[in-house]
């Protein structure tokens, strides 16, 4: 497990490393798969999700909440994103 990173000005000293869990999804272009990803990653917000052939309307990945961030490469369909 990796090891958080030392600060002369305390910072992280104390703390403790937390588990962070990474999900690796084909949605097939379908929103009902976003859902059920949503759904499954609702309890815990230490997810990050990469999903591939997501859900798009004119562009833009559609199905994630405002609460997520959402970073994606290129123009025109996106294959891939990575969501936190």
């Amino acid at each position: 497990m990796a090891v958080p990173l030392k600060q002369k000005s305390g910072g992280y000293k104390n703390q403790k490393p937390q588990q962070i869990k990474c999900y690796q999804v084909n949605l097939q272009h379908l929103n009902e798969a976003i859902a059920n990803l949503m759904q499954m990653i609702s309890t815990d917000k230490r997810v990050i999700k990469h999903i591939q052939e997501s859900y798009q309307y004119q562009g833009k990945i559609i199905g994630f909440t405002k609460g997520y961030r959402t970073f994606v490469c290129g123009e025109g369909k996106r294959r891939a994103a990575i969501i936190i």
